[in-house]
């Protein structure tokens, strides 16, 4: 299994791009009409209106940063879910290659397979 290419959840990473495209969306058009309507307001003279377009401006300020807030936040879920599973598989091989290996060293009777534990040691010396 190539991990770079092996790609879950797909509609979670189109919702994040999506996201990402409609707060950068309206963070665009905050910027070009807000300030448009804020003029007008104030060559009217309606204070009423400017506070309307200054909590307009505001809120999609804090609309474009809630959509890039909640793509990250997708995007670290599904980093750690990568990286889980990536590190799940390693652990699988090594597992599969340390049983390997004692099979093979228990096979042969390696060095290690005396009572005394160090190479060379016998019985009589182990205090």
């Amino acid at each position: 299994m190539n991990w770079t290419t092996d790609r879950r959840f797909g509609l979670l990473r189109g919702l994040c791009k999506v996201l990402v495209v409609v707060a950068w969306a309206a963070l665009g058009l905050t910027i070009l009409i807000a300030p448009v309507g804020l003029a007008r307001a104030v060559l009217g003279g309606v204070s009423e209106e400017i506070w309307d377009w200054v909590r307009y401006g505001l809120s999609g300020i804090v609309f474009f940063l809630y959509g890039l807030l909640l793509a990250q936040a997708i995007r670290v879920v599904l980093a750690i879910e990568e990286n889980t599973r990536q590190a799940t598989l390693v652990l699988e091989k090594l597992t599969t290659l340390t049983q390997q290996v004692r099979d093979r060293v228990g096979a042969t009777g390696g060095p290690d397979a005396s009572p005394g534990g160090a190479p060379g040691q016998s019985d009589q010396n182990v205090v």
